[in-house]
This record gives structure tokens, C-alpha cells and sequence, in this order.
């Protein structure tokens, strides 16, 4: 299954957002990201809210190790998207 989010390209002097389809069978683990302060400036020139959550995206590669992708949203929010509700048990 494809989704669409929104990532957060930090490759250059300054941040920019563009959507990205990302196949979910790829997606090896969703962890929360602390933002920076440079991302909420950033974040709040784009018109973005200062409180925005961001996660952290570890996929496969055919190429060989992982990628990592930063998006817009919580772990929350991405599993509800995907359509994962499963949680770990902690015990």
C-alpha cells in the first residue's frame, strides 16, 4: 500500500516541504523527532504551526542499508494513516 505524506527535505541551506508517496511495506520503524529550533523557525516562515509533530522514518533500500525520512507528524498519526492500529504489549 502507497501513502502520502510530508517530508521535510533538510538537504540544503534551508529546510523545505514537498509530499512524498511511500510504499508502507518499506517502512522499517516510526519514531517521534524532537524538533530543532532552526525547524520551528523554519517551520513557522512556511506558515506551519509552531507545535507541529515530526517523525522519523527508517525504510528499507533495494540499494543497499536503510534511508531515513523525516515527516510531518506523529508516530500516531502516520500508524492511523497507514491503517496500523497495533500496538506493542509492554509487560
Amino acid at each position: 500500500m502507497f501513502i502520502t505524506l510530508v517530508e521535510v527535505d533538510t538537504s540544503g541551506e534551508r529546510y523545505r516541504l514537498r509530499e512524498t508517496t511511500i510504499n508502507t511495506n518499506a517502512i522499517l520503524s516510526i519514531t517521534e523527532e524532537q524538533p530543532t529550533q532552526k525547524m520551528i523557525n523554519e517551520s513557522a516562515n512556511m506558515g506551519m504551526s509552531p507545535h507541529a509533530s515530526y517523525s522519523r522514518l527508517v525504510m528499507t533500500s533495494t540499494y543497499g542499508g536503510d534511508r531515513f525520512k523525516l515527516v510531518v507528524g506523529s508516530p500516531e498519526t502516520i500508524r492511523l494513516k497507514i491503517g496500523n492500529t497495533r500496538k506493542v504489549l509492554k509487560g
